[in-house]
């Protein structure tokens, strides 16, 4: 995305590359932070940094087994701290002028402001009973939307030397086609398989995860009903049973079939956006077969 969108304003520079590992590396670092404060054990079907760094310990020194935790998580936070760090000593090393290379800094440090706080609220929601619509996007918005579509995209506008009237234009493209590609993420969280997903296919329900399509099915829930479907929400150990019975209340009351709809229309609105951006033809083709991509990988 990164180079992308820098060869949609000017012709690859022989840093680009270099400068692009910087996008990468910040991406890696806030994943790996992300997955110890999720208490997450995979990522892409590999098991996460901090239980790779746990069970190397134990191999090495077995330790206690909440010694070895405690360790593993804190090698995956300094790991995501040398990751921040080399991220920066790369993007240095490009041969794009001091003045561009110290907006793209500026411009991904405001932006890893806003997904940590994104992740703030995040975690904070996880405590309470019931969050709103307007605090799910919230938390798209500025956990997903910025970092993964956002930040890349503008960043390497940036680096081109777009102009700021043009940085705009393509965050109104990035920030519906981010929306829409968390909204299929969390489809694919509930309907997709373990091989498909890289993580157990009951992991998002053992999260109690709250999401639109959850926040769908408890508004077409009434009585009984809503009162067991609130009780597998705030289940941590969940089955197989529990899954397939999730599954069927989001087809049942329309929650799923919603979301789609929901997932398809900011994807409509994005196309619209990225009609409007000055990226070259070539650009403009490839970003549009990206962004049908995010959504229709799962509808």
């Amino acid at each position: 995305l990164f180079c992308e969108s820098y060869k949609g304003f000017s012709r690859a520079n022989k840093d680009l590359i270099r400068v692009s590992t910087f996008a990468e590396l910040v991406h890696a670092e806030l994943l790996m932070l992300d997955d110890i404060m999720d208490n997450s054990d995979l990522r892409h079907g590999v098991p996460t940094v901090h239980v790779q760094e746990e069970k190397r310990l134990a191999r090495r020194y077995g330790t206690a087994k909440e010694e070895l935790r405690l360790h593993g998580i804190s090698n995956g936070i300094l790991g995501g701290i040398i990751l921040a760090h080399v991220s920066m000593v790369e993007v240095a090393k490009g041969h794009f002028g001091s003045q561009r290379l110290l907006e793209l800094i500026s411009y991904y440090n405001q932006k890893i402001v806003e997904t940590a706080y994104g992740q703030f609220i995040d975690l904070e929601s996880s405590s309470k009973k019931k969050v709103s619509r307007a605090e799910v996007e919230r938390i798209h918005l500025y956990k997903t939307a910025k970092y993964t579509l956002e930040t890349p995209l503008c960043g390497g506008a940036i680096l081109a030397g777009a102009s700021s009237a043009e940085i705009k234009k393509i965050s109104n493209f990035a920030i519906p086609l981010g929306l829409a590609f968390q909204i299929v993420d969390d489809l694919l969280g509930a309907f997709a398989e373990t091989d498909k997903l890289g993580k157990p296919a009951e992991s998002d329900l053992a999260e109690g995860k709250q999401t639109y399509l959850t926040l769908e099915a408890e508004k077409n829930l009434h009585g009984q009903e809503k009162q067991e479907f609130q009780k597998l929400l705030a289940k941590r150990k969940v089955n197989r049973h529990d899954l397939a019975v999730f599954r069927k209340i989001l087809i049942e009351t329309g929650a799923k079939k919603v979301s789609e709809d929901l997932a398809k229309d900011y994807l409509d609105e994005a196309l619209l956006k990225l009609a409007k951006t000055s990226y070259g033809q070539k650009t403009k083709s490839r970003l549009q077969n990206m962004a049908s991509y995010i959504v229709e990988r799962n509808l």
